[in-house]
């Protein structure tokens, strides 16, 4: 009795000490989680913390004195404070290894003018929403942050875009978000503090930049004057195609290798006042060497001849954003791939792809296709995908790209199994078919026709297909099954060791034994029968998962060939290996 008293003594001390020293924080290693704690200060850890998680709290003020007690801080956490965060002079002097700073989501943020003093190191910094304006970039509060590479002042109140000279001595400083700010205009002397810098990285999405009128632009200058881009984002700035064909008027000569530019251009199905671009609408773009134009969510109805003509070094890209509305497209003979992905196509017109002889690669996944019509035929084809349509029959597939190697019509509204068979019989090349997700509910092939042996099928996905083994194992002549002897070569020479199967409804063993595809697999294997009792599922599972592990086993044997150390007994023929000992 006395022992067990001294042992619950010994504890509750020690609960205390760690509740005094470190309330309400966890620590893992070097890394303290001390979020939405109600903390009114920094409190006390352990000084070679370099992690410290401090957001959703209650602290006023950091000064000097509030991290000095750890110098290896790198990452720091201070956003979402509860109440209004003032970081005085010298709060961050002691913090030579910090390279993370999260201070957002401080609603009213105040900085001291040198309240970044001491961040030499400081790599990435966080201010968004935070309501700072103009001043954040115009004065020097950023001056101390010689090695900054990334700074993000989303959803802030910046009007005027006027970075301070001090920015030319930030060398590593390339990404910079100002997405959600109140930008009006910026004009050719306003970004000198940038000139000479080339941005991975600068999102202007979500200002107010084309408001102003287009007339303007001309006075303005070229604010990107003598700055480069990797990715530039003008999107959701204005609504005017004159407008913007201004604004690439006024940057000429600007290098950017990815420009995007989303928002309500274009006129859609019946906005007549609201033009589609045309020739003249990127023309000011000619000499900016793009390579990629990000043009999606907005509304463009029709391609204007010649309209991309000033993009000399576009690439495929140039199509994204659609929407759908696209009704003609005159492409070069030469095209290989067109993607029209996750559009609203719900006809195919009659020829349609006709003068694409070389095209090797078409991609209609995620459209409203009911049916495929009278396409041309694509000789050169090897990658067709119709997933996620509506289509009911593969009328015409054969037609449109029988040379494929590549199909997927899964997730469709396909309910005979006879399309595998004629997808496999016509193409010819086919290595991989996508079948799965379809409604199966019967199979009408003849049983007069065999299924071609001579094939070069990798793959036969058929997941997901409503009653698919229902209906496979329970036909009385059994012909659908030699939709899975195809493979009976090298497939199944692979899988020998790995192929499980699944007997659904109710199937004899003499019913089985019936069907030639599977004789052979049957009188050797083991096979599984799905439980008509629910009550029955958790044994099934059990003898499933048993039956993976001990295919799985197989497998490694084979490969490897190891000597077996111990042989065990195990219920249910599950295997053991040996664990050896581990060291907590």
């Amino acid at each position: 009795y006395a022992r067990n008293y001294i042992y619950i003594l010994i504890n509750v001390i020690f609960c205390l000490q760690v509740a005094t020293c470190y309330r309400s924080c966890i620590l893992n290693g070097q890394r303290a989680l001390c979020s939405g704690q109600w903390f009114y200060q920094v409190p006390a850890l352990p000084p070679n913390i370099t992690h410290l998680f401090l957001d959703r709290n209650y602290i006023r003020e950091l000064s000097s004195a509030s991290l000095e007690d750890f110098a290896e801080l790198q990452d720091l956490d201070l956003g979402n404070q509860k109440v209004k965060l003032v970081i005085r002079n010298n709060g961050f002097l002691q913090q030579r290894n910090m390279t993370r700073l999260v201070l957002g989501f401080n609603i009213g943020l105040q900085l001291e003018p040198r309240a970044f003093a001491g961040l030499d190191n400081l790599q990435s910094l966080f201010l968004d929403h935070c309501r700072l304006t103009d001043a954040i970039l115009t004065n020097s509060f950023l001056q101390p942050l010689r090695f900054l590479e990334t700074l993000d002042l989303f959803g802030n109140r910046i009007m005027r875009l006027q970075p301070g000279l001090f920015f030319s001595n930030l060398t590593r400083f390339t990404q910079l978000n100002l997405k959600l700010n109140q930008i009006e205009k910026f004009c050719e002397g306003d970004l000198v503090g940038f000139k000479g810098k080339y941005f991975q990285y600068l999102n202007l999405t979500s200002n107010k930049l084309f408001r102003t009128p287009s007339e303007d632009w001309f006075s303005c200058g070229n604010p990107f004057k003598g700055i480069a881009f990797n990715i530039l984002d003008l999107s959701y700035n204005g609504l005017n195609k004159k407008q913007i064909t201004q604004f690439f008027k006024a940057i000429q000569g600007t290098q950017i290798a990815h420009l995007k530019y989303s928002g309500p251009i274009g006129k859609g199905f019946s906005h007549e006042n609201i033009p589609d671009p045309d020739e003249s609408t990127f023309e000011g773009l000619n000499r900016s060497a793009i390579s990629i134009l990000d043009l999606s969510k907005n509304f463009i109805f029709c391609l204007q001849k010649a309209v991309f003509s000033p993009l000399k070094d576009i690439n495929p890209n140039a199509f994204d954003g659609l929407q759908g509305h696209l009704r003609m497209l005159n492409l070069s003979f030469n095209l290989l791939v067109l993607d029209l992905s996750y559009n609203h196509i719900g006809v195919l017109g009659d020829d349609a792809f006709s003068k694409l002889p070389r095209l090797r690669g078409l991609f209609l996944t995620g459209n409203s296709l009911r049916g495929l019509g009278l396409p041309a035929m694509l000789p050169n084809l090897e990658y067709l995908t119709l997933g996620d349509n509506k289509l009911s029959s593969i009328y015409n597939l054969i037609t449109l790209g029988s040379s494929s190697t590549y199909v997927d019509v899964s997730d469709n509204r396909l309910t005979d199994m006879e399309d595998v068979y004629v997808i496999l019989t016509h193409f010819k090349r086919l290595q991989k078919l996508f079948f799965g997700g379809n409604f199966i509910k019967w199979c009408t092939l003849s049983k007069n026709i065999m299924m071609p042996q001579n094939n070069s099928l990798e793959v036969l996905d058929l997941h997901d297909s409503s009653h698919l083994l229902r209906t496979v194992v329970s036909l009385s002549d059994g012909w659908c099954l030699e939709a899975f002897s195809l493979a009976q070569g090298r497939m199944l020479e692979e899988l020998k060791n790995i192929l499980i199967m699944v007997v659904v409804g109710k199937v004899t063993h003499y019913q089985l034994m019936k069907v030639n595809a599977i004789r052979a697999f049957v009188k050797r294997r083991d096979y599984l029968v799905w439980p008509e009792d629910p009550q029955d599922l958790d044994w099934f599972y059990e003898r499933l998962f048993s039956q993976i592990l001990k295919d799985i086993k197989v497998k490694e044997f084979e490969e490897d060939k190891p000597e077996p150390e111990v042989e065990l007994d195990v219920e249910d023929g599950m295997e053991l290996e040996n664990m050896g000992a581990v060291a907590m």
